[in-house]
């Protein structure tokens, strides 16, 4: 599946498309979804399937600063240039795409609750995290017993059969 998603460059001053191929890895109880420029992997969400019907949602990823140039430049241009070569997925609907994508997946394979932890650091690295959950349509809760140690939230999406409002 491609999905084309458009921002603009800050460090050009222009506007600039990328296509993103979403490659889905579906295991017996492990979900994969890349984010794909090109041949460059840019972000990445992983689930696991753990009682019937209900998943973890373990991560999702956007890659802040993703190395695309030439791997026998990348020592040359990368050292002496560190911003040449290099492109930040950040806050261009990746992140997006990949969860709608997922609860997609997850409606059509009749899963009816998906959940995960958010720990600090996630809130420190993404102050709108948990409003970005919210408008997908999960609900923002107090840890709880499925929750890793370290969480400070618990987010909880329900399937009701809807479409995701985004």
């Amino acid at each position: 599946m491609i999905h084309n998603v458009e921002q603009e460059d800050r460090n050009m001053g222009k506007s600039m498309r990328t296509n993103l191929k979403l490659q889905q890895d579906v295991g017996d109880s492990l979900f994969r979804l890349w984010a794909m420029d090109g041949k460059f992997k840019v972000g990445k969400l992983t689930a696991v399937l753990r009682e019937e019907n209900t998943v973890l949602l373990s991560d999702v990823m956007v890659d802040e600063a993703v190395v695309t140039c030439p791997f026998l430049f990348r020592r040359i241009l990368c050292k002496w240039w560190p911003r040449i070569g290099t492109t930040n997925y950040r806050q261009r609907g990746v992140g997006t795409k990949m969860l709608e994508s997922f609860l997609g997946w997850c409606r059509e394979n009749e899963i009816t609750q998906v959940f995960g932890s958010v720990v600090q650091r996630d809130l420190d690295t993404t102050p709108k995290l948990l409003a970005w959950y919210a408008r997908h349509g999960f609900e923002i809760r107090q840890p709880d017993s499925r929750c890793i140690g370290n969480a400070v939230n618990l987010v909880v999406w329900k399937n009701d059969g809807s479409a995701i409002s985004a």
